[in-house]
């Protein structure tokens, strides 16, 4: 599955964009993975009428582009996701597309989030603190982080009686975390 922090990105800047097309390596520098991208990065070609034609950013006309079709990307994101396409593909024209898997896309990510935070505290919360080293909670912390895509960012010791960590020990929790 894709990062969340690149979908969330794809969504602000595309969400409900049915017609626009976007150079490949916009997309993968969002944070999507080459090996997701390259199978909707294709050359797309003007048509003959005003609607099926290719324009730059400077509203000049191309013949054909290099590129991702928003639609088609919003497909795909929803699919690897599990958001639901189906009320999308009942509607008519691009652009209603387009906003109907948005809104599906980002009902998913919240509910993504949702469960990704209730994991988190079911994890910190069952630790019992007096059983286990610092390195042994660091980890739990760490793993617990990385589940909720960075939801958790405090890292402290006064269950165990001890004060916030020190700069060697964030250090290697950060190592752990990247």
């Amino acid at each position: 599955m894709q990062e969340t922090k690149a979908i969330k990105k794809f969504m602000s800047r595309f969400g409900g964009d049915g017609h626009s097309l976007i150079k490949t390596e916009a997309i993968i520098k969002m944070g999507f993975s080459e090996e997701f991208v390259s199978p909707y990065s294709y050359i797309h070609e003007s048509g003959d009428s005003y609607k099926s034609t290719i324009f730059d950013n400077a509203g000049n006309e191309m013949r054909s582009m290099m590129g991702v079709n928003c639609l088609e990307f919003a497909y795909a994101i929803a699919n690897d996701i599990g958001a639901d396409t189906k009320p999308a593909e009942a509607k008519m024209g691009r652009g209603f597309q387009a906003s109907e898997l948005a809104t599906e896309i980002n009902k998913k990510l919240e509910s993504m989030e949702g469960k990704m935070k209730t994991i988190t505290q079911d994890i910190t919360f069952s630790i019992d603190m007096t059983t286990i080293s610092k390195e042994e909670y660091h980890k739990i912390i760490a793993v617990a982080s990385a589940l909720a895509d960075g939801q958790v960012n405090t890292f402290t010791y006064n269950e165990l009686g001890n004060d916030e960590l020190d700069d060697e020990q964030l250090k290697y929790l950060e190592g752990i975390y990247k």
